[in-house]
């Protein structure tokens, strides 16, 4: 193959973003699930003409060297080579960046195509990223590829989570995970806007490990649920002289879930009147038991409109919801109100606001919440903390927790299951931290375990033993911000179900909560259960399928000559009807390990 050089621009370029994602070992099959026989609408280029030329190389020229080279057999003839001469700290350091030429709405379905493979005999590994062009650089999407030396077809087909103007994001090839050679050709990212829907646009189908029916982990995962999610229930029926009732028609209907089913939430929804809220509150009391406001009680919205939080965590107890509170501080400047970030040169100045605001915000909702993220992402974030006393986040917790006694507090943090399961140095960093924080006496209540998924799919056996090693520090633990963001709707939901039911069957998980429910109100809109028209994608009913039926009870027995019966049920509150000749009555129930048995009375 002829080589030719090509010059690229070595320019500044900010790395202070959120890693939601590390490193992939997914293999990608060669061929893709190509639409048949119906041709694409017309679509907007986000690239120019000549997309390779809009590439330009982040990171200094000794650790990635890009030029381009000729590629027969592709349109443009020639493709970008980029060497990875040395591994950075993180892949995100070496890569390759184009921003959008074309202005993006919020919701639009977008795809990206490109032809890749490795130099050198050996697979090499990339990451295919559409992100804001700037802090937070929120991500639309984040597609992992193991690359092997044949030439590949990749199809990534994803929703903007977000509207931007022209050079308001930016298309990445993260390259820094290895030293290697790869070289990428033909180059396309086109917005369709809303002419077609993300099914009917073509995939590159993904897998990860444990993902059949048959796999090794789930037998295990079953007998776990079996043995701490659920237990005998025994219903003895008596009538008023105490004698024992003879098949009697005993109906025990499961109400609510002991185990935390819930989601992130806006409260602006919980409160409005359009078509589209009322569908939303439905939902949300009709299907979670636990959730959390996205939004509302995070610092910068609750300075700005505290009445806002307040009314929807009103309108949440009178449908006996449970909320967790997220969050009193999040230690970054780019997440605090920026009359608070200006601080930053007076350290005491900042340390008093802080202070005040943990005392400010629990005193407005003291007892409201059943828990709290006091530190939120303090592994990745920590701008703040290093201009504050060393033990200033044991200090947060100890505040905490005299101002609003009735609130477990969580500590939350990212990258310990999700990204494949492989950020061991986050993994360890939040262990220490926990550690630290408990050796400081602070009362550091539960360890909230964020799930953003991309690609990279953690399997559910690794997601297993991560969440026993941070079991083993004593605390509950909690799903707490649970999305997936893959580019088919049938993988979402195989994942989901894995995921939920590896997550279940840990006795130390007490709750999983998805962070939005429909495209609409979703940060990553492709992540959400149901769509914009509130119609259910696989997902959906998966989690339906598995709250509401796999795992629950609803059974119709008689009682024997003793007057019992018994079932052996999932953890949580029920109504008993009782139908007899002697009489009929319901009562409440609530059932606990290791079992109970509830006498009825027929008055």
């Amino acid at each position: 193959m002829c080589k030719t050089t090509f010059t690229t621009n070595y320019g500044d370029h900010s790395f202070l973003k959120p890693l939601r994602l590390l490193t992939a070992l997914l293999i990608i099959s060669e061929s893709a699930a190509l639409a048949q026989g119906h041709p694409l609408p017309p679509g907007t280029s986000l690239l120019p003409a000549n997309p390779l030329t809009a590439f330009n190389a982040s990171g200094p020229p000794s650790t990635l060297q890009v030029r381009q080279v000729t590629a027969d057999g592709f349109a443009a003839h020639y493709a970008l080579q980029a060497k990875t001469l040395t591994k950075p700290q993180t892949p995100w350091l070496a890569q390759i960046s184009a921003r959008i030429t074309a202005p993006v709405q919020r919701g639009d379905v977008i795809l990206g195509k490109f032809h890749i493979r490795s130099e050198g005999g050996v697979s090499a590994q990339t990451a295919f990223v559409f992100e804001q062009a700037g802090p937070p650089y929120q991500q639309s999407v984040v597609m992992n590829l193991q690359v092997t030396p044949k030439w590949q077809t990749i199809y990534v087909p994803f929703r903007a989570n977000m509207s931007f103007a022209p050079g308001g994001a930016q298309i990445n090839f993260r390259l820094g995970f290895q030293t290697q050679t790869v070289e990428i050709a033909d180059i396309s990212v086109v917005d369709y806007g809303s002419k077609i829907s993300l099914r009917a646009l073509p995939v590159t189908p993904i897998t990860y490990q444990g993902e059949s029916l048959t796999a090794s982990w789930r037998k295990a995962a079953q007998q776990r649920i079996e043995k701490y999610r659920m237990a005998p229930f025994t219903i003895r029926v008596i009538n008023a002289e105490g004698k024992p009732v003879k098949n009697a028609l005993v109906h025990i209907e499961m109400t609510r879930h002991a185990f935390a089913f819930g989601s992130a939430v806006d409260a602006s929804r919980l409160l409005g009147n359009t078509p589209n809220d009322k569908q939303y509150q439905h939902i949300v009391k009709k299907y979670f038991n636990r959730v959390v406001l996205e939004n509302d009680l995070k610092w910068p919205e609750w300075q700005q409109d505290p009445q806002m939080a307040l009314n929807g965590m009103a309108w949440l107890h009178r449908n006996h919801i449970q909320i967790r509170g997220h969050n009193l501080v999040w230690p970054a400047s780019v997440y605090l109100p920026q009359n608070i970030a200006a601080l930053k040169n007076d350290p005491a100045a900042l340390n008093k606001a802080i202070n005040q605001h943990i005392v400010q915000e629990l005193d407005a909702t003291r007892g409201q919440c059943v828990e709290w993220d006091v530190a939120n992402e303090v592994v990745h974030n920590q701008n703040i903390i290093k201009l504050l006393p060393p033990d200033i986040v044991a200090h947060w917790y100890k505040l905490a927790h005299q101002t609003d006694p009735s609130s477990r507090l969580f500590i939350n943090d990212y990258s310990i299951v999700a990204a494949g399961g492989k950020d061991t140095e986050s993994q360890n960093a939040y262990y220490s931290l926990i550690q630290s924080l408990l050796a400081q006496g602070a009362p550091v209540q539960g360890i909230g375990i964020q799930c953003h998924f991309d690609t990279d799919l953690t399997p559910p056996s690794l997601a297993l033993k991560i969440l026993n090693r941070f079991a083993a520090l004593g605390l509950p633990l909690e799903v707490t911000e649970m999305d997936i963001t893959v580019p088919s709707e049938q993988l979402q939901a195989n994942y989901l179900r894995d995921f939920m039911t590896a997550a279940f069957s840990q006795p130390d998980v007490e709750g999983i909560i998805m962070w939005g429910f429909w495209q609409k109100a979703h940060w990553r809109p492709q992540a959400a259960l149901w769509r914009t028209d509130w119609s259910l994608k696989p997902a959906g009913k998966e989690w339906l399928h598995l709250v509401f039926d796999k795992w629950w009870t609803d059974a119709t027995l008689h009682t024997s000559a003793k007057g019992e019966c018994s079932v052996k049920g999932y953890l949580g509150d029920y109504l008993v009807h009782v139908d007899s000749s002697s009489g009929a009555i319901t009562q409440k129930a609530v059932l606990k390990q290791p079992g109970n048995t509830l006498t009825v009375q027929i008055p």
